[in-house]
């Protein structure tokens, strides 16, 4: 397995180079969607979205995550 990045495209968050089996995690604060991708693999990108309800219930979802490889 290849190593690989999730790397926020405005820079804010990045996980470093991830080999198979490793893992990271990152805490998102506020609301909002952050595009991200793989350093190593820049054709691997994908979206994040974090809003909430009107209950104040907070929803987390991926979006298009792209793994094809240039």
């Amino acid at each position: 397995m290849a190593p690989h990045t999730a790397t926020a495209d405005d820079a804010s968050w990045d996980s470093g180079t991830l080999n198979h089996r490793e893992s990271w995690f990152h805490t998102f604060e506020t609301e909002g969607v952050w595009a991200y991708h793989s350093d190593i693999h820049p054709s691997m990108t994908g979206t994040i979205t974090l809003e909430s309800d009107s209950n104040g219930t907070e929803k987390f979802s991926w979006g298009e995550i792209k793994t094809l490889f240039e």
